[in-house]
């Protein structure tokens, strides 16, 4: 039942667990106001693990500090500051995840950034732990920096010489859905502009040459994300052939669909996913992060999140919900599955499973469980939809007036 890749590597630690504890006694604990070591996190996933298995969410060391030396190079000793740039270093929540990377560290800073408290010049200097640092980091972050994205380990590594004095460096914790605004009665997503940041890195491909897909008028294209381990639509080809045969309603400006698979798996494909979000009317995929794409879609074009079974609430809905109905670029729907005969529970729902040594036994575990599980796709009820999508033809004012007076409009169930 549980495959070498899903087990915990053998240094794993037991006994690292997701909950900090805050007793002067307890082994995280940290003093008030130490924005270096939160008592929240911040956290990261082991790449590659399964993010409910013991060990495999990690919080970030705290890193040393050290006063100069004589056994120091010249450019440590006697430094040449360079004040161009200025560093910001930050330790990102879930930097494995482009969905979190978009919305708890880039947005906050295109945030400070359109307000004044800092400019391009910073550079942006995340602290890795040694992990490799995802191709993402730079597309995102292309619009709000003049300078290359580099991890902190990478900045200090002692091998460059006269490469590594800044006069001044900030030290950066953002507001995020991970660290909520201390004693301050608004929501975490209070300025920021999730929307707008996405059309920036649009704007910023196309002035470096991004050719943007061409697609007729009268077509109405529609892409299908697809995964292919966990969250999956078990009936995939089921549901790509029935919308390739698609009679869209009448009344619409389209003569006929154009259904296609598109997989956001790559970063170093960014371009060329861009290019191919541009051309789309409509982006349907299970709940992940290959949603968040829908940033960088056309305004007023649509995406579907396809919910689980059993699946749903105040925690998923921060992620594609809220800032898309916040910002109004592009539509949301959400097509939530309820009958028993379209989910697929993983091994691991099992009592066998949530037993098993290596799953962590904390709280939001069953959640997370829930959240991965397969489904099939019922394609009427998703047609029905994307029917509304093709006859509102991106009306905001006739989207939310019939979602006012009737909340289902842009929900479905199966």
């Amino acid at each position: 039942m549980f495959s070498e890749d899903m087990k915990p590597g053998k240094t794993f630690w037991k006994d690292d667990v997701f909950d900090i504890s805050e007793r002067p006694d307890g082994p995280f604990y940290h003093e008030p106001g130490d924005i270096t070591l939160p008592a929240d996190g911040p956290f990261y996933n082991l790449p590659g693990y399964l993010d409910n298995f013991k060990g495999t969410k990690k919080m970030y060391r705290k890193p040393l500090f050290r006063g100069n030396s004589t056994a120091d190079p010249d450019d440590i000793r006697s430094p040449h500051f360079d004040d161009c740039a200025v560093p910001l270093v930050w330790w990102p929540w879930w930097p494995e995840n482009p969905s979190d990377f978009f919305l708890t560290s880039v947005a906050p800073f295109h945030a400070m950034l359109h307000g004044g408290v800092i400019d391009k010049n910073i550079k942006y200097t995340p602290v890795m732990e040694g992990l490799k640092q995802p191709g993402y980091f730079q597309w995102y972050s292309d619009p709000i920096t003049n300078f290359p994205v580099e991890s902190l380990e990478d900045m200090s590594d002692r091998r460059r010489l006269g490469e590594r004095c800044w006069e001044r460096i900030i030290l950066c914790k953002p507001f995020s859905i991970w660290f909520l605004r201390p004693n301050v009665d608004k929501p975490w997503h209070d300025g920021l502009m999730y929307g707008t940041l996405g059309q920036e890195v649009v704007d910023f491909q196309i002035s470096k040459g991004l050719r943007v897909i061409d697609k007729p008028a009268d077509v109405f294209r529609i892409a299908f994300i697809e995964r292919k381990h966990k969250r999956r639509i078990v009936n995939f080809q089921e549901v790509l052939d029935k919308c390739q045969a698609w009679q869209l309603p009448t009344g619409t400006k389209y003569k006929h669909a154009e259904c296609r698979t598109i997989n956001l798996d790559d970063s170093k494909k960014f371009p060329e996913q861009l290019s191919q979000l541009q051309s789309l009317d409509a982006l349907v995929g299970v709940h992940g992060a290959g949603l968040i794409n829908h940033n960088f879609m056309k305004p007023n074009s649509s995406f579907v999140e396809i919910m689980p079974c059993k699946f749903g609430g105040e925690w998923p809905s921060q992620y594609f919900q809220v800032p898309a109905e916040k910002e109004r670029v592009t539509f949301y729907w959400r097509l939530q599955a309820h009958k028993r005969k379209h989910c697929y529970p993983s091994p691991l729902q099992t009592r066998k499973g949530r037993n098993h040594p290596d799953v962590s036994t904390e709280e939001w575990v069953a959640g997370s469980l829930i959240r991965d599980q397969d489904l099939t796709v019922d394609a009427r009820q998703l047609l029905i939809m994307l029917g509304r999508i093709a006859s509102m033809d991106g009306d905001r004012d006739e989207y939310e007036d019939k979602a006012r007076h009737d909340p289902a409009y842009p929900r479905g169930t199966q």
